[in-house]
């Protein structure tokens, strides 16, 4: 008879094993065959029988075999072995794996991850599993490299699955990807996914999407990492193929029940009172990641349906969450399925549902829409060399564009908007199309509000842009506005002794910045009687990097 696994139980029931082998073991031509690992179950013994463990052992166990343990080479021999025979058995075909790309994976994800054969088999399984759900063209290196995170680190494959701004570098991007030194942006990486996985993971976590995402690598000095081919149409780190890899992930409290109805059943009415019935759940984003890999599988008359309501849906959310690496809102996260549905429906019929749905709504969608016009923009600029094609007529792409700019104007001369994190989008994009209006706008704001010139610094370093170089930082402001910002901050009295102690790098960012900016127009050595925002932020930089040092 054999008893497996006896180290799993509870220390309780170790012992009624025990005891019921030892009370059983003189029955004829019956044998046991004990298998458990020793370490745990003479300390489990030792604990309830408030006995030496071992000595215990010695009187139950006649015939102790001790199997060493299997070597690294043997368990990675195993490893190869069967996910050769998955590749396989899902029609994979040698062409379809990029060798450098899948080298760099088992370098990174399969090298001395696992130690034991039952690890082996768990990932194997899940990620059979995996590759059972997810769409036949996903990569399926990168579909090995998630099924080892899901597996080792599963809070940071959720992190992922909602940072594709960030990852991909579409739409959002970020002070700490931009001005700042690679070192600062590894810095910064590291400190963000220590927060997200165990301490003791964080240093691979941090190799391991790098590996991934190689915009993420360059940006951080980990260069090492990228190992791809750029023919790899439809890798993980691509923005266009992306949302597949986590076609399997339903988002806790949503029923995908009600996410198939709503995408091939429900009328247009009904799907936008979904989505309204979410946003004021304060569920939207959810709700909508839930739809985004189900889309493709539309017919046209269902997409058309979908897609107009997914555009009135825009701007009906509260859920505005901007982190600081990248942009996660609802509205960005429908615009992504928009940009999907286009795709399918090609730019004629687009323009069409685009301008019946800006009418219906009475503009109410323009605003939200700045996101996508911008990187429509960039496609114009780039003659589609960037890797994005418009999905839209030019002349509309501008039309649209200059609407928002209108309106942007519009608020402007009410209110500041460099304090509404939603409308920095907005800002970017009349710079683009109106630089003497917006220029003429910063200056207002910068010199005359004292309290929004922080604000304007803290965006000036391109926290939220990608429209070419030199964005919004090349602008200056005299030292009467950012002494007044930072008075009014109260950063001024903590400069001495919280640049020593390292606790001024815990103030807001906002506040690091504007002090730096006071710091830069305060030299002795200059007399200057202006600062701009993208010395303000090398400065900081500087101050980081001698922090870590010291």
């Amino acid at each position: 008879m054999i008893i497996d696994d006896i180290d799993r139980l509870p220390n309780d029931q170790v012992r009624m094993v025990f005891q019921l082998v030892a009370s059983l073991a003189k029955l004829p031509k019956i044998n046991y065959l004990l298998s458990f690992d020793e370490e745990v179950v003479t300390r489990a013994l030792s604990e309830v029988q408030n006995c030496d463990g071992a000595e215990y052992l010695e009187k139950v166990v006649q015939v102790p075999v001790h199997l060493p343990s299997i070597s690294s080479g043997d368990l990675e021999r195993v490893l190869l072995k069967d996910i050769n025979a998955i590749f396989k058995s899902f029609a994979y075909r040698l062409e379809d794996l990029d060798d450098k790309r899948w080298n760099g994976v088992r370098l990174t994800f399969l090298n001395n991850r696992f130690f034991t054969i039952r690890e082996v088999r768990r990932f194997t399984n899940a990620l059979k599993a995996k590759l059972s759900i997810l769409p036949r063209f996903c990569c399926f290196e990168d579909v090995v490299a998630l099924a080892v995170l899901e597996l080792k680190v599963p809070q940071l494959v959720d992190w992922i699955r909602v940072h594709k701004d960030l990852l991909c570098g579409t739409i959002g991007s970020s002070l700490y990807m931009n001005n700042m030194d690679p070192k600062d942006n590894l810095a910064n990486l590291e400190e963000l996914i220590s927060r997200i996985v165990p301490r003791s993971e964080a240093k691979w976590a941090v190799e391991a999407v790098c590996r991934l995402f190689p915009r993420v690598a360059n940006k951080t000095g980990m260069s090492h990492c990228v190992s791809y081919s750029r023919e790899s149409l439809n890798a993980i780190w691509r923005a266009d193929s992306f949302d597949q890899y986590f076609h399997s992930n339903m988002p806790d409290g949503i029923d995908v029940h009600e996410v198939q109805d709503a995408l091939n059943v429900s009328d247009g009415g009904v799907l936008l009172d979904d989505l309204r019935r979410h946003a004021e759940a304060g569920s939207m984003i959810d709700f909508v990641s839930a739809m985004r890999a189900r889309v493709s599988t539309l017919e046209e008359g269902r997409a058309e349906i979908v897609t107009k309501a997914y555009l009135l849906a825009l701007g009906l959310s509260k859920e505005k969450r901007y982190a600081p690496l990248a942009s996660t809102s609802a509205d960005l996260e429908l615009l992504r399925l928009i940009e999907l549905l286009f795709k399918q429906l090609g730019p004629a019929k687009s323009d069409e549902i685009l301008r019946a749905s800006v009418d219906e709504s009475k503009g109410r969608i323009v605003y939200p829409l700045v996101p996508f016009l911008i990187s429509q923009l960039n496609s114009l600029n780039d003659g589609g060399n960037g890797g994005c094609k418009t999905l839209l007529p030019e002349g509309d792409i501008f039309e649209l564009s200059d609407a928002v700019c209108a309106r942007v104007g519009e608020d402007a001369a009410a209110r500041n908007l460099f304090l509404d994190d939603e409308c920095h989008y907005a800002l970017i994009l009349l710079k683009e199309r109106k630089p003497n209006e917006f220029m003429a706008y910063a200056k207002r704001i910068a010199n005359a509000d004292g309290a929004g010139c922080a604000s304007f610094l803290s965006f000036g370093p391109k926290r939220y842009t990608l429209l070419g170089s030199d964005e919004v930082t090349s602008f200056s402001f005299d030292k009467t506005a950012v002494a007044k910002v930072v008075e009014l901050a109260k950063v001024d009295g903590l400069l001495a002794e919280a640049r020593t102690d390292g606790s001024f790098f815990e103030l807001p960012e906002d506040c690091q910045l504007v002090a730096a900016a006071f710091c830069a127009s305060n030299r002795d050595d200059d007399d200057r009687n202006e600062v701009s925002a993208e010395e303000a932020g090398k400065l900081l930089a500087h101050w980081r990097r001698n922090s870590r040092r010291a």
